[in-house]
């Protein structure tokens, strides 16, 4: 049998909240006749559930929102290797910003690989991103962005490129 289980939709299902990035959320799997059905659960939610039917399996997870909606097909590997350069050292927000929307994308190619993240001896996060090609290590202030800061720092990005680099986003 071959089960089809949905993944994150980003949402509490109790209270409509959305999911932050990295945001601790559970989940609770039931079975039934037509298959499997999930249910996500912010962490205040998870508490006041309707507990009358016992769930299949229950786990815990970090949401870790979709990647970018630039179609990194046009766009080549070096330039956005290029722009997270630019930005990396900028202590600008918004720079900061793109410069983690970048690592994503480029973690998403499968040519960064994320490491565990550290934190300054201020205890601010970092995260830590390693390039498989050539073993450089790039360490960028987590910007902990919220759902909707994150569309509009994709959005800012992607008319940024389109602007900058001919041929892309057409």
């Amino acid at each position: 049998m071959n089960w089809d289980i949905k993944k994150c939709e980003g949402k509490c299902m109790k209270c409509n909240k959305l999911l932050e990035d990295r945001e601790e959320y559970y989940c609770r799997l039931f079975l039934e006749q037509s298959g499997p059905v999930r249910e996500d659960y912010c962490k205040d939610c998870w508490g006041k559930r309707d507990d009358t039917a016992k769930g299949y399996s229950t786990w815990t997870g970090r949401y870790k929102p979709e990647p970018v909606e630039i179609e990194d097909n046009l766009i080549e590997e070096p330039y956005l290797k290029h722009l997270l350069k630019k930005w990396l050292h900028s202590t600008e927000r918004l720079h900061q910003c793109f410069c983690y929307v970048l690592a994503i994308l480029l973690e998403r190619s499968k040519i960064f690989s994320e490491k565990p993240a550290v934190k300054t001896p201020e205890g601010k996060e970092q995260l830590v991103y390693e390039d498989k090609e050539t073993g450089e290590t790039y360490i960028l202030d987590n910007p902990h962005l919220s759902i909707r800061e994150l569309g509009e720092i994709e959005t800012q990005l992607q008319e940024l490129i389109k602007q900058e680099l001919p041929g892309a986003g057409k």
